[in-house]
């Protein structure tokens, strides 16, 4: 995800299966909530719930029994939604 949206995510930290996404406003370089808001609702409405930790970051701590096929359904509805807020 970083890679494919470097202007907007600052940092992926983590350990296991708990990570952290840092979005920040490309103009301001300041931690972007309102984006980070607007991605978490779009998540919501397919089905993946995610919880925003701070100001401007989004963290993924699936159960450490997760299927593959569900982690990596997962990460592909955060992508849709990053796409699709940023694309408007």
């Amino acid at each position: 995800l970083q890679n494919t949206f470097p202007k907007i995510i600052y940092d992926v930290c983590g350990m296991g299966l708990v990570f952290a996404i840092h979005f920040k406003d490309p103009l301001t370089n300041s931690l972007d909530i309102e984006l980070v808001d607007k991605i978490i609702e779009k998540c919501l409405h397919k089905g993946l719930l995610l919880v925003r930790t701070g100001s401007g970051t989004i963290k993924i701590g699936p159960p450490l029994i997760i299927p593959d096929d569900a982690l990596i359904e997962g990460i592909e509805i955060i992508h849709e939604s990053i796409l699709e807020c940023v694309e408007k």
